[in-house]
């Protein structure tokens, strides 16, 4: 009998199967990046940089994160299921061309509950508890319950209220006209075209609601533009179940979890999101859960990414930056100006340019990035007070613009030939836009044509060689470009834009490959 995602005959349990879920990567998932924050709040981790740890990510999609992460941490013991066979399937392929030692399941999370499996430090995951049943979301606590270790951390991301709040009642109506059109025999990405036509049809119509919620207009002219895969998962679930923070962690108090933190971006740093005067009046609210639900009211958050801890055990104060000197800090998107000014939640944060331009330069002159013991004891940065240094850090890292790794980097052989298959995939248009650093711990954005090309630079093609290799891969395929809307039929006009993005490629990105360890 074909195993249930949950409870009922229907073994999909109203998840979406019609389409693969897309296959990109979640920094979140990274057992270092959990770490890190946990040292920012004062907490001890589950495990040492140089030590091993068992970490299970449960719902994994395609696998590609897991895999990343199995790859780079080759101290860890990775585990993973998926109840959908094909998103297992891929992960293992995945797996097989990295080397990955990646234990998989073919099991809902009820199924994963009659497993023998041993006790983790790290249970993670994403883009799941807010679209499951209410069932499932019990099996998921029951998991964290029985299989988390004291000290064990537990990474769960949702889609929060009341950020969501206004957009609940026109994903009721995509999702409502999607299901009463299932008889037409139209496939999915057709049903959902057909969902967000008949909204925007009462949209411009003059529908009280659109009227009234000039951001959910705004919601649905975005929605046009985005990959069909990620609607019909995002939006097209039976289930679409947006919490509060305070719901979310009641749910986890059963399972014996307190909050620790947050890993969404610049959640080391929550304090810059709000002004001071939001800030004073935040601190004075006594409950931990009011305050992060008052939190989310001044910051109308859509979504969070949250650390749950079972029995934190808190550090000294000279503690998590002596524990923090070993984890390695890589640039691996280098910000446009060091100076400048960035967007944080409600406010604009000045970053000043005697701290972040020589920092950079010296995370950027280095192959695989420094510890923070390194850069404490540099020439340049080590003139920097450590608390400064710490913030200026996690400012970048909340930018994305730098990468955390700590302990052992893992095999740079087993990279290059998970990056080579997915080269070789994207002949075809492959599913992941990313590859793997193996100096860095974490995957790199990278396209279709910069795998493409960085597949030509490796066997020693120069830009325009690479240029009229990509453009021979378009025309056997019966493909093109499209640009500013239009598809570049004549094959100089194709050739032209392909020379250009292969010359930005070359200048630009590959140089940041090299330095990263990107290579196939």
């Amino acid at each position: 009998m074909r195993k249930t995602a949950g409870t009922g005959e229907d073994w999909t349990a109203g998840y979406v199967v019609d389409v693969p879920y897309t296959a990109g990567y979640h920094r979140e998932l990274s057992p270092s990046l959990q770490q890190y924050v946990l040292l920012q709040q004062g907490i001890t981790p589950p495990h040492e940089p140089d030590g091993g740890f068992d970490y299970f990510e449960m719902g994994i999609g395609r696998g590609f994160s897991l895999n990343v992460h199995a790859l780079t941490h080759p101290l860890g013991r990775f585990w993973g299921n998926d109840f959908n066979p094909e998103h297992v399937n891929f992960a293992q392929s995945l797996a097989a061309a990295g080397g990955a030692t990646i234990r998989l399941f073919e099991d809902s999370f009820e199924d994963l509950l009659k497993r023998d499996l041993p006790d983790f430090d790290y249970i993670s995951l994403h883009g799941v508890w807010s679209w499951i049943s209410h069932g499932n979301r019990r099996a998921v606590v029951e998991f964290l319950r029985r299989k988390l270790k004291v000290g064990g951390v537990a990474m769960v991301s949702y889609n929060a209220l009341p950020g969501l709040a206004s957009a609940m009642p026109l994903r009721h109506l995509m999702s409502n006209h999607e299901r009463h059109s299932r008889g037409s025999g139209a496939p999915l990405d057709g049903r959902i075209s057909e969902a967000l036509g008949f909204a925007q049809t009462l949209r411009d119509g003059g529908a009280h609601y659109f009227r009234i919620n000039a951001n959910v207009s705004g919601l649905l002219t975005s929605l046009e533009s985005q990959n069909p895969q990620y609607l019909a998962h995002e939006y097209f679930n039976r289930d679409w179940a947006p919490m509060y923070f305070s719901e979310v962690a009641a749910c986890l108090t059963e399972a014996g979890l307190a909050f620790a933190g947050s890993v969404s971006p610049f959640g080391c740093l929550p304090e810059l999101a709000l002004t001071p005067e939001m800030n004073s009046f935040v601190k004075g609210i006594e409950s931990m859960e009011f305050r992060e639900d008052v939190r989310d009211f001044m910051l109308n958050t859509k979504f969070r990414r949250d650390l749950f801890v079972r029995g934190a055990r808190r550090l000294s104060v000279e503690e998590p930056l002596r524990r923090a000197g070993a984890m390695r800090f890589a640039l691996i998107d280098p910000p446009k100006s060091p100076g400048g000014t960035i967007t944080v939640g409600m406010r604009e944060i000045a970053l000043q340019k005697e701290i972040y331009e020589p920092l950079i330069a010296v995370l950027g002159g280095r192959e695989g990035g420094l510890s923070v013991a390194e850069l404490q004891s540099h020439d340049v940065t080590g003139k920097l007070p450590p608390g400064v240094l710490n913030q200026a850090l996690s400012v970048l890292l909340g930018m994305d613009c730098v990468a955390i790794h700590s302990g052992d980097a893992g095999s740079l052989e087993n990279v290059k030939s998970l990056n080579r298959y997915l080269a070789d995939r994207a002949v075809e248009g492959s599913p992941v836009a990313h590859l793997v650093s193996a100096s860095a711990g974490t995957a790199i954005r990278a396209d279709r044509f910069e795998q493409l090309f960085l597949r030509e630079a490796g066997r020693g093609a120069d830009a325009e060689q690479a240029a009229i290799a990509v453009s021979k891969i378009l025309k056997s395929r019966g493909e093109t470009i499209e640009l500013d809307g239009w598809p570049l039929v004549e094959e100089a006009d194709l050739l032209s834009e392909l020379r250009d993005r292969a010359g930005f490629f070359y200048r630009e990105r590959l140089p940041l490959f090299r330095k990263l360890a990107v290579g196939l």
